[in-house]
């Protein structure tokens, strides 16, 4: 009997636990680490196989949690693989446990005054004639179209692309961007971004480059628009 109250007394504890630093969004885990960090590496134990057997109803085994252990100590940003189906990412307040997704890539030609689908989302360029003062709407940029060609591409950012900010002398990897926006690890790698010339205009509802804003000389201006 008392080993038996001793289990239901873990149990509640934990539940306890798993019901103020857990959070489940659409199909994503986010557990705080700043209470993971509160919390014996024996405690740790119990409550991520409880999560794994509950939450996820995955296997878990004394490698996974050796994984999450690092995973808990690393930098933000590094992802691990937790299996054939899962993977772990260190953000900043949280470790976000995640189904491993198939990498696709996006590659797609667009004209100005035009609009492609993407998912559920709008990409569109269209010419304007009058540009507002100020706009709010972060998904909507004018840009000069006097060095764009027509056709254009919306693909991907990969490793390695760079972009000449506003007010920027030299270029910045768009990785340091994203990571200075504080976008999610998990959302990184959908970003796209539009070229013109194999040069990027736009980290797509993010930022503009240098090289492309509207000035007093402009002849043609652009609209770009993410609904």
């Amino acid at each position: 009997f008392v080993l038996r109250d001793q289990i239901k007394l873990l149990d509640f504890f934990l539940n306890d636990i798993i019901n103020r630093i857990v959070e489940i969004s659409e199909n994503k885990i986010l557990i705080s680490v700043e209470e993971l960090k509160k919390y014996p590496k024996e405690i740790l134990g119990e409550l991520f196989l409880k999560i794994f057997q509950e939450k996820l109803t995955l296997d878990f085994s004394y490698d996974t949690f050796s994984k999450l252990e690092k995973l808990l100590k690393s930098q933000t940003g590094i992802s691990i693989e937790l299996g054939k189906s899962l993977i772990g990412i260190k953000e900043r307040n949280s470790i976000i446990l995640a189904p491993k997704e198939n990498e696709e890539t996006f590659e797609k030609e667009v004209f100005i005054n035009d609009e492609i689908f993407i998912g559920n989302s709008i990409i569109s360029i269209k010419s304007v004639k009058k540009i507002p003062d100020y706009s709010k709407n972060k998904n909507i940029e004018y840009i000069s179209g006097d060095l764009i060609n027509d056709r254009m591409l919306i693909r991907n950012w990969n490793k390695g692309d760079k972009i000449k900010l506003l007010g920027m002398k030299g270029t910045k990897r768009v990785s340091d961007v994203l990571t200075d926006l504080k976008v999610p690890v998990i959302e990184r790698k959908k970003q796209l971004v539009l070229l013109n010339d194999k040069e990027i205009v736009w980290i797509i509802g993010k930022k503009i480059s240098e090289n492309y804003k509207i000035t007093s000389n402009t002849k043609k201006k652009l609209k770009l628009c993410l609904s």
